[in-house]
């Protein structure tokens, strides 16, 4: 049916007068205007919801009929209408929330029909498409696509563990700084009212955006430095309407000082650096275009293309033993399930809507998924006879997570790491061949296979049950009589099989408990023995904590000793011998956990022992809230790994896509013929997207609503991208890219863009009279050549 139909003009007019009334009504209630007459009368109300469900009817019928019509005798230009839908739908990125046939309600309205809101009256979205395409080609939008719910948090399975509704309660805190947040593609698209910004230095403003976490960590090398994909628009407060309002924002990824000091749209989507301990938020840093004044806008409009994968959560259903002397019904504070909870609330925050599964035979080929198990009680062994719980367990984790990833589906942290949870015999043999820095270790199956060695020992030392934890049966021999004692005393009371680990004491007070996410710090804390004769810093064996620890420092080797071990995500204690350690020297690594508790940090002034603040009021909220950060932080290493397996590639569009030897001002304004080589561009865009991502930009300055009208062009055609970058000014695009990073654009001497590129160190392709098919073979030839994408 055509948008300038009578039935559709009544009905649009009728429904958006009662729009107004709705709104009128809801703006009374919140002054607290009593009910009854006026406009915002509950009489009156109900008269207009009888006439709009009359309108929407008449709308239905047509629309119908319609369709009843294109059936009996479509013509060739709806056909071909049909195969372009098709085509958008396809070349959509797929994502984990497509999968999903429920249509989910977000928990923020949905915006209106594209990025800024409606259009200016008079005119349609079509209107704009067809305004900016050259002459004799049409570009409707297509019939198939619609705007949908930005992912939200996800809830469990019914057959899955509930959490304490104390514990739900506090961990629910995400506040959302979106007015607005609709799916538009592959897009998401946030509207923020322009109220909520705070002001700063010079030209800058900043909002806290939690709703997308995907932000930069100024100083990071690698994907973390610019693992934003957020761009920014401004929206005039007046003239033009929508579609001719916005203004885009730039350059992106701007340092904070050029943003207070130049300004002119200067921006950064940015959190702290993870170095800095687990206090990362997200926000926006920006400044206006021209540097006009904040009052000349209503609001600002973010757009994130996630470039995430397909992500999920794997849960095992644990069943306990009821009979167990220790069970209770009531106590439902299992860590595994308070981390599910985290990450659903982590998930939705990078712009993905998570799988859920707890068989291997649901996980898919192309999907993350995160699983989290934090104790052993938690994970049920079954034994053959003869078996050793303590020796098994471990192993029975890696197997069983294991299974996941058969379907080829990744699973982080990886599963095959846990065959060191809880396992410090296999640990020393990890240590040993990887080359990391420990102690001397011997491990003993017998007290009389220690007493032989006894003359071989290294004196002092600590005597560990190697699967146990919590520093839980620790003894310490100064001589050989005193580990003789010790020896016989550890193998009285140990399980028959348990070995025994012997590791030389290093002489410090000082050791540091580093928890680390993908090789990176970030959490730490000195933990400090009430003497040096102890065997332990740890709590319960009278230490107390320092949180003051230099993350920083010590990264550079956390990251060195994650690459040794393959142990990417955990938790280790590392010691130095100085009595006061410099962190930037290579330490000792007494042992390492994939799975590892994190202690919240007491409130300033705290001089308690630590176990003190557990009892207190506030440490809960504390407790939950550091894990928060830690899955936040785990999510975001998902992203990072998976844009490292491609390479970015970036396209201009203006002129490439039209297949021309110089640059067209297509999409412009400029009525040229798009030539036959669209076909083209659009299959070599097909096959580029399994080698690369492919990042289209193009320069469109103030004019128009540059992003829509672009964004819907392109899906009309069928053309596959994983980003469509609008640039306000061509230097802009430097900004994007990294040294190495891979550009293809027209050669045009002189080009702005392709010499703000070469500044950035981009590797330029130039797209010649050849076009796609004479490209494509040296672009094949990069891909296999770069590898994964440290250009990001």
């Amino acid at each position: 049916m055509e948008r300038n139909s009578p039935p559709w003009s009544l009905c649009s007019f009728v429904l958006h007068g009662i729009q107004q009334r709705l709104e009128h009504y809801m703006a009374a209630k919140g002054r607290g205007v009593k009910k009854g007459g006026g406009c915002c009368s509950t009489s009156h109300l109900v008269v207009l919801v009888l006439v709009g469900g009359v309108a929407v009817w008449v709308l239905a019928q047509w629309k119908y009929l319609d369709a009843v019509d294109q059936r009996r005798g479509p013509s060739e230009d709806m056909e071909e209408t049909a195969v372009e839908a098709a085509a958008s739908s396809a070349a959509t990125p797929h994502t984990a929330a497509e999968d999903l046939s429920v249509v989910r309600v977000a928990d923020r309205p949905m915006s209106g029909p594209s990025v800024g809101g409606s259009s200016a009256a008079g005119a349609s979205p079509e209107d704009h498409v067809h305004e900016l395409l050259p002459s004799g080609h049409s570009a409707p939008l297509p019939s198939s696509r619609r705007l949908e719910a930005c992912p939200v948090r996800a809830k469990r399975r019914s057959a899955w563990g509930s959490v304490v509704k104390e514990d739900m309660k506090l961990m629910s805190t995400t506040k959302h700084m979106a007015d607005t947040c609709h799916r538009q593609g592959s897009a998401l698209v946030f509207t923020v009212s322009i109220g909520k910004a705070k002001r700063l230095d010079g030209f800058a403003y900043e909002l806290a955006f939690p709703d997308n976490i995907v932000a930069d960590e100024p100083g990071a090398a690698g994907a973390p430095g610019r693992r934003s994909t957020l761009q920014l628009f401004a929206v005039l407060a007046q003239g033009g309407g929508g579609f001719q309002a916005l203004q885009p924002l730039g350059p992106p990824h701007a340092d904070h000082k050029t943003i207070s000091d130049v300004g002119d749209g200067a921006f950064s989507h940015w959190r702290e650096p993870l170095v800095n301990g687990p206090s990362s938020r997200s926000h926006i840093r920006f400044s206006m275009p021209e540097n006009l004044p904040l009052s000349n806008f209503k609001a600002v409009v973010a757009v994130v293309f996630p470039m995430a994968p397909p992500i999920g959560w794997v849960e095992f259903v644990h069943k306990p033993n009821k009979k167990a002397k220790d069970y209770d019904s009531q106590k439902r504070r299992r860590r595994k399930e308070i981390y599910r909870e985290l990450y659903f609330e982590s998930f939705h925050t990078v712009g993905v809507q998570p799988e859920l599964v707890d068989r291997p035979s649901e996980t898919r080929k192309d999907a993350w998924y995160l699983w989290r198990v934090s104790h052993h009680d938690e994970f049920d062994v079954p034994l053959n006879p003869g078996e050793l719980y303590e020796k098994q367990m471990p192993h029975q984790f890696a197997k069983f997570f294991g299974e996941f990833e058969e379907s080829g589906a990744t699973l982080w942290p990886p599963p095959k790491t846990y065959h060191y949870y809880e396992n410090k015999v296999g640990l020393a043999e990890l240590f040993k061949s990887s080359g990391v820095k420990t102690p001397t270790t011997w491990v003993f199956r017998s007290a009389a296979e220690a007493h032989r060695a006894a003359d071989e020992v290294k004196y002092p030392v600590i005597v560990k049950d190697p699967y146990g934890y919590s520093s839980i049966g620790l003894l310490q021999a100064q001589d050989k009589s005193e580990f003789s004692t010790a020896i016989e005393e550890f193998f009285k009371n140990a399980k028959v099989g348990v070995e025994a680990l012997v590791q030389n004491k290093v002489q410090a007070l000082r050791e540091a408990r580093i928890t680390y996410v993908d090789g990176r710090p970030f959490h730490g804390y000195w933990r400090i023995r009430e003497n040096i004769k102890s065997a332990s810093a740890a709590s319960t064996r009278g230490g107390y904590q320092d949180f003051s620890f230099p993350l920083a420092e010590i990264a550079p080797f956390v990251e060195r000793f994650a690459n040794l071990t393959g142990v990417v995500v955990g938790g280790a204690d590392f010691i130095w011998q100085e009595r006061e350690p410099n962190v930037k020297v290579e330490p000792y690594c007494l042992e390492v956990s994939p799975t590892s508790d994190i202690n919240p940090e007491p409130p300033a002034g705290w001089d308690k022992a630590y176990a003190e603040f557990k009892k207190e009021k506030g440490f809960r909220a504390a407790y939950l809230k550091v894990r928060r950060q830690w899955t936040d932080a785990m999510v975001l290493a998902v992203v990072d790994r998976y844009r490292r397996q491609r390479r970015s590639l970036f396209v201009e569009l203006d002129g490439v896509l039209a297949g021309l030897a110089a640059a067209v001002p297509a999409l412009k304004g400029a009525r040229a013929e798009l030539g036959p080589s669209l076909a083209g561009a659009a299959g070599a865009l097909r096959e580029l997207r399994a080698l690369f991502f492919v990042r289209l930009f193009t320069v469109r300055g103030l004019a128009g609503d540059s992003f829509n009208t672009t964004q819907w062009w392109l899906d009309a055609k069928g053309i596959q991208y994983d980003e469509l970058i609008v640039l306000r000014k061509a230097e802009h695009g430097a900004a994007y890219v990294q040294p190495g990073a891979l550009v293809v654009a027209v050669s045009a001497a002189g080009s702005e863009t392709a010499a703000a590129f070469r500044r950035a160190g981009a590797v330029l392709l130039p797209f010649l009279d050849g076009g796609w098919q004479e490209i494509l073979p040296a672009l094949r030839r990069e891909a296999v050549v770069g590898g994964g994408g440290s250009n990001w």
